[in-house]
């Protein structure tokens, strides 16, 4: 009788849990059909988040930014990426706010800060990505050390930051990309060609930065690097014979 009811326990957990997915399912579903879908999904996050869990309720916040990225690098020099930075911007401070301790609202604070028109807050934006780098690596495929990497002036350290989201995070094509770009800049490239030729070799379901949520695939950020990595790889390849 004992185990029966134990098994009927673990039922339930499972089924709630189940019935906690499938709304956030709808929601992925929106912004795995991108284009104004983007904006629907964050506002079905936005609603879910609603008096959800504070674990869930992070969770949610970081989708929404996630889908909000989307559409600014699908629609650049838009109204739809006006929109899109502005809700981030508005999301940040709201995130901030109701987690003034979270290290992760620090890390999308500071994402979205270089879409604000003044610099004074870039001492800031490089202290809140350090923390960040410190303490949650691996968000947004491991982006601290990628936008660190994107920022810093010196080549040698920028490598350095970029080989580090490049090789803890390889599901992530933009970081293949970001990487050879420092390489090719600091006169590696036949390394650079080597980072660019295993890119282009991988399919979409091996850079899909979130495996669980299938949904929240990156095809349209993973066919732009594909292009552009094809672009940088003809140009080295040119340099390679020059030489």
């Amino acid at each position: 009788m004992k185990t029966f009811l134990v098994a009927i326990l673990f039922a339930g957990v499972v089924l709630s849990v189940r019935a906690q997915d499938q709304p956030v399912e709808n929601c992925d579903r929106l912004y795995s059909q991108r284009g104004a879908s983007l904006f629907s999904a964050v506002e079905c996050y936005s609603k879910l988040s609603k008096g959800a869990p504070a674990d869930r309720k992070e969770e949610l916040y970081e989708r929404s930014f996630t889908a909000l990225m989307a559409v600014v690098e699908d629609s650049p020099g838009t109204p739809e990426e006006a929109r899109a930075v502005r809700q981030a911007l508005a999301l940040s401070e709201e995130y901030s706010k109701v987690f003034p301790a979270s290290v992760k609202a620090r890390y999308w604070r500071a994402r979205v800060a270089g879409f604000e028109a003044s610099g004074a807050k870039s001492g800031s934006l490089h202290e809140d990505l350090k923390l960040a780098r410190s303490e949650v690596p691996a968000i947004d495929g491991f982006g601290p050390a990628r936008l660190l990497g994107e920022l810093e002036r010196d080549p040698v350290l920028a490598e350095k930051d970029l080989a580090d989201a490049y090789l803890n995070a390889p599901a992530n094509s933009s970081n293949h990309l970001a990487y050879a770009k420092a390489l090719r800049s600091n006169g590696k490239l036949l390394e650079a060609k080597a980072v660019l030729t295993r890119f282009l070799s991988m399919n979409d379901p091996d850079l899909n930065p979130f495996p669980d949520a299938p949904l929240r695939g990156r095809k349209p950020e993973n066919e732009r690097n594909r292009q552009s990595a094809r672009a940088l790889l003809a140009q080295m390849n040119g340099q390679i014979s020059a030489h």
